[in-house]
């Protein structure tokens, strides 16, 4: 994910049958970790997640093998992911 510095690690996973996972990371113990859902829409171009009953909505700027760029509802955020192995 983005942020990766001082010990901090964020992940997200996003499973084949539309669930994700989103965990943080400090200094190798993981302090929260949310299950919640995820839907991308018909045209592939937006990503829509559900987490906490929180509905956020994300364009996709970038999807290549390794990457996944999104940029939040009030273009103000991006947010990228990098494809790792555990």
């Amino acid at each position: 994910m983005a942020y990766a510095g001082d010990s901090i690690i964020g992940t997200a996973t996003f499973s084949q049958t539309n669930t994700l996972v989103v965990k943080t990371i400090i200094r190798g113990k993981t302090v929260d970790s949310v299950n919640g859902s995820y839907e991308l829409s018909n045209d592939n171009k937006f990503l829509t997640t559900k987490l906490n009953a929180k509905t956020s909505k994300f364009e996709k700027t970038k999807l290549t093998k390794d990457i996944l760029e999104l940029k939040g509802e009030h273009k103000m955020n991006t947010t990228v992911y990098i494809r790792y192995e555990d």
